[in-house]
């Protein structure tokens, strides 16, 4: 059964499914990386805020040097068997993309919707990056209509 790629996309979207596909925004990977859709009300929005998860433990500890602990989250094989090693999500940086260009991915067969993560995790991601001092306000209330600009 083919499924058209709107609708795809927004049961991805409805379900808080963590997207899977390469970022053509990424200077350093050309390889799919995981990201989770950060926006309060992302079927309402045409631009979507992404946080991206990685495995590389070293630069992710490089990072937390200089940021507050709260602003990276860290998910299990355990906790998300989807994850082969442990996976972090850096909620100091928001890549964006706009839900045309993820569509175009769909359609294009390079790109792939997961499972959501556990709710808990779901609302570090979010709750990291309304603390983080490096995300603008604007973003910000994206995420949280209740941010105060």
């Amino acid at each position: 059964m083919n499924i058209p790629p709107v609708i795809r996309l927004s049961v991805a979207l409805k379900n808080r499914g963590i997207l899977y596909f390469q970022h053509d925004g990424f200077l350093f990977s050309e390889e799919p990386h995981f990201f989770i859709v950060i926006n309060e009300n992302p079927e309402n929005d045409e631009t979507l805020l992404l946080v991206v998860g990685t495995s590389q433990t070293e630069k992710i500890e490089r990072r937390k040097a200089h940021a507050r602990p709260e602003t990276f989250i860290e998910v299990t094989p355990t906790e998300y068997p989807r994850f082969t090693k442990a996976t972090h999500f850096n909620c100091n940086y928001v890549y964006k993309i706009t839900k045309d260009d993820l569509l175009k991915k769909i359609a294009e067969e390079i790109f792939e919707g997961c499972d959501p993560l556990p709710d808990r995790f779901f609302t570090l991601i979010r709750h990291g990056v309304l603390t983080s001092k490096t995300i603008e306000g604007t973003i910000k209330k994206v995420v949280s209509s209740d941010y105060d600009i």
